[in-house]
This record gives C-alpha cells, sequence and structure tokens, in this order.
C-alpha cells in the first residue's frame, strides 16, 4: 500500500491507495508545512504523523508526501520521521514541495503551467530538465496574493478600517465575520487572529467568496482571482513571460475548489 500526503497550512489531506491504485482511506488531518525551524515544530510533526498512523491501523509499503514550504533543511527531517513512525526505510519515502506533487500529477515536465491556490498562491513550470520556474509562492509576510490568507486578512482589514471610520457594516461579510468570530469588537477579532495565527485567517476566504459573489461592497476585490498574484505575469499579461509557455494550466489548491 501506498500512503499519499498533500501537507498545507490550512489542513493536510492523505489517502491510502493499493497496489492498482485504488483508494483504499482517505482523510484530514491539521496543518504540515516545511517550516521546521525548531525542535518543538519537528515534535509537532511527529505527533500530527502519530495520529495519523493510528488512524491508518497498519503500515504502508512506501510514502510519497507534497509538503507546503518545504525548504532543503526540512526534507531530511520529514523523511526521518515519516521513516520512524511507519518503520520503513528512507528509501521507500519521497518528500517533495507541495507544487512539485501537483505539478507531476498533471504534467510531465516541460507540458504545462500550474497555477495554485491554497492558504497561499504559486504558479510553476518545469522544463524537460527538471529545472523548476516559479512565480509567487513566497510567503504570508511577503506575498501570496490571492490565497486564502490574504483574502482573509484583506477581509478583516476592511471591515476593521470600516469601523475605525465610524461607517455602519450592514454588509453580508461583516454578518459572516460576525458569526465566525463570534463579534467584531477589536479585543474579541484580536484574540480569534492572533491565538490561532495564518490558519485561521485562510478559512475565512470561503465567505470573502461568498460575499463578494452577492455583490458585497465591502467584499475586497479579486475574491475568485486565487493565485492572481503567482499567476499575474502569466495570466491577462501582454508582456512576454517566462513562465507561458503552454495553454494547458490547470488550476490547483482550496481555493478552486470553493474552499472545500
Amino acid at each position: 500500500m501506498l500512503l499519499g500526503i498533500d501537507g498545507g497550512a490550512s489542513s493536510t489531506k492523505w489517502a491510502l491507495f493499493s497496489a492498482d491504485g485504488a483508494v483504499l482511506r482517505q482523510g484530514r488531518l491539521g496543518s504540515m508545512t516545511g517550516h521546521l525551524f525548531s525542535p518543538e515544530d519537528e515534535a509537532a510533526l511527529r505527533s500530527r504523523l502519530a495520529d495519523l498512523a493510528d488512524t491508518l491501523e497498519s503500515r504502508p509499503g512506501a510514502v510519497v508526501a507534497g509538503i507546503s514550504g518545504l525548504q532543503g533543511h526540512a526534507g531530511p527531517i520529514f523523511r526521518a520521521a515519516l521513516a520512524d513512525t511507519f518503520g520503513l526505510p528512507e528509501r521507500l519515502i519521497r518528500v517533495v514541495s507541495d507544487l512539485q506533487l501537483a505539478y507531476a500529477a498533471h504534467f510531465p515536465p516541460g507540458e504545462g503551467v500550474l497555477v495554485y491556490a491554497g492558504t497561499g498562491s504559486a504558479a510553476c513550470f518545469y522544463t524537460p530538465g527538471g529545472e523548476l520556474l516559479r512565480a509567487g509562492g513566497h510567503g504570508f509576510l511577503l506575498g501570496d496574493e490571492g490565497g486564502a490568507f490574504w483574502q482573509g486578512r484583506q477581509a478583516l482589514r476592511a471591515v476593521l478600517h470600516a469601523q475605525d471610520e465610524g461607517r455602519p457594516l450592514p454588509t453580508l461579510l461583516a454578518q459572516e465575520l460576525s458569526s465566525l468570530i463570534g463579534n467584531l469588537d477589536w479585543p474579541q477579532v484580536r484574540a480569534w487572529v492572533y491565538g490561532g495565527g495564518r490558519g485561521v485567517v485562510a478559512t475565512l476566504a470561503p465567505v470573502v467568496d461568498l460575499a463578494a459573489l452577492a455583490g458585497d461592497v465591502v467584499a475586497p476585490g479579486g475574491h475568485a482571482a486565487g493565485g492572481a498574484g503567482a499567476g499575474g505575469p502569466c495570466i491577462g499579461d501582454p508582456e512576454p513571460c517566462f513562465i507561458r509557455i503552454s495553454t494547458r494550466q490547470p488550476a490547483r489548491g482550496s481555493l478552486w475548489r470553493g474552499g472545500q
């Protein structure tokens, strides 16, 4: 059996496959990213993997994991944690970035551009020689325009600015945000945002989408353009772009599925 893991900042999806590719089981976990910068981060990763092992109740024969934000130093940490958790030699474990996993699921190298919009956003292209060309994917502090965190942050900023200016907020967006957060008083919003981090802010994206589609005047623009920041150089840009190589351009990530 093969265990596939798609680790993201908001949630992690997993599936167990039989030798002929049939899905035997699947489910979700909490966030699992390559942001492993402390012993506490590694301990949290191992705890999450232990929960997954308990859920599976049987050991897979191999593991393939695509992890959001994977950096060079995190790959060995992930492989060691997976090997220890499932009792497998590291040669039967492959850990790559979530972009590489998504790209491989849709294209051979050199045949298309992937636009990805989940908690963050990015666009990527792998050359026939395996070289990665990418736009966006710079993380929530520096970019990820159009991603779920960006949408949630923009929505909260719009509502909070309206409150600061004394403008009434009888809008669908404000009502939905208030329902999710509890109320829109600053102490409540502050505790909800800074207590939950970027993952909880990203969960607001479906509400933003709903409000914008309904014509809400407060909802930030570009609600349906998850990956717009990453795809900007490639979509609707009249100038040549190094990543506009194929008309085959699938859109992947939770935002393209309405946050599901």
